[in-house]
């Protein structure tokens, strides 16, 4: 699925976990909303157990962000469970705090940041099988991210916009991106093209 760049109305989250991780002066503006998804040929039982050990957040960021957990592990995944990390963001460091405000294994599971480079980051990761004709084909492991940049003064209008169409987005789509091919590199080889194949995506 495409990533999709419209704005969406924002919703309240249903748990008080969430709900505390939005700082309540963040501008009142509509989330942009980045959403993609892939299907591995692997089961829920093989999937959800990765994305569920926080240490493998490292396995699947772009090396270019520096990123480095700095809770310590193991790091045992539950509703309130709070879990540090740093990156380097265009060359800027940044220490961002994120709280697992819904667990449901193996389904789904959402981070939202209570500290960091965003007024607002919550994302959803979701885990469903698929199946076609009646036969089971993978895993769709979903990715959905609502989310609102830190505010750009006002005194210039149109800027904050601006910089999230040629900076901010950018920059997220590339990081799912690489995200997708490293979940095929490390949890379904046999479905990595060979160099100078296309690419078959899901």
């Amino acid at each position: 699925m495409p990533p999709s760049n419209a704005p969406t109305p924002p919703t309240t989250p249903t748990t008080p976990t969430a709900r505390a991780a939005i700082p309540a002066s963040r501008p009142v503006h509509n989330p942009y909303i980045l959403e993609t998804e892939i299907i591995l040929p692997r089961t829920l039982e093989e999937v959800f157990p990765f994305f569920a050990d926080p240490g493998n957040l490292e396995a699947i960021t772009p090396p270019w962000l520096n990123f480095q957990i700095l809770t310590p592990r193991p790091i045992p995944m539950r509703q309130g469970a709070i879990i540090d990390y740093k990156i380097r963001l265009r060359g800027i460091p940044i220490r961002w705090r994120t709280v697992i405000a819904a667990y449901e294994p193996p389904r789904m599971f959402i981070d939202m940041q209570v500290k960091g480079p965003y007024w607002l980051w919550e994302h959803t990761h979701t885990f469903e099988p698929v199946h076609r004709e009646g036969r089971f084909i993978g895993t769709r492991i979903g990715d959905k991210v609502r989310y609102l940049p830190l505010d750009i003064p006002r005194w210039v209008p149109g800027l904050g916009g601006l910089i999230h169409r040629l900076m901010v987005r950018p920059d997220l789509e590339r990081i799912f991106a690489y995200r997708q091919q490293r979940m095929r590199e490390l949890l379904a080889p046999e479905t990595v093209p060979v160099t100078g194949a296309t690419p078959v995506l899901a």
